[in-house]
């Protein structure tokens, strides 16, 4: 599977990620623009609009650049990010956070895509491995070969 490179600009990461991650893990279905909004502004309440208004001058500013990332609300908008694609904390602040985590969406949509299921380890009894073992196994796999190739 070649690695498709990845931008560092806020906005290009965000499209990739609305477009790379399903909703829930398996599923077709793709988060869009407006449930980001919705999860930056938080629970219903009659802050609600004010909240949302927030969430699209931030997202407006992270895409042109324009936001300060170390400020508060910044931290606490990208958390929140980071929670609603099931990313790991430091996703968008720590380059090999970003890069194991974008390993694995890589993976994982590559075998959803695919409709790939592994069986084994033998036929007397079937099983199915998910997307975190496969991970595993391809890393093994990909490790091994390039040893081999450097030798």
């Amino acid at each position: 599977m070649t690695r498709p490179r990845q931008s560092d600009r806020f906005g290009e990461r965000l499209d990739w990620l609305l477009r790379s991650i399903p909703r829930r893990p398996g599923a077709p279905e793709r988060f869009d623009p407006e449930d980001l909004v919705d999860a930056l502004a938080g629970p219903a309440g009659g802050a609600r609009l004010v909240a949302r208004a927030d969430a699209r001058a931030w997202l407006a500013a992270m895409r042109g650049e324009d936001a300060d990332v170390d400020a508060p609300h910044s931290r606490r908008y990208l958390a929140i990010v980071e929670d609603m694609f099931r990313l790991p904390v430091g996703y968008f602040r720590d380059k090999a956070v970003r890069r194991a985590a974008d390993d694995r969406i890589l993976f994982a949509r590559d075998a959803a895509e695919r409709r790939v299921k592994v069986i084994g380890p033998c036929r007397m009894r079937g099983a199915e491995w998910g997307v975190e073992e496969l991970h595993s196994l391809h890393r093994q796999v990909r490790d091994q070969l390039e040893r081999r190739a450097g030798a």
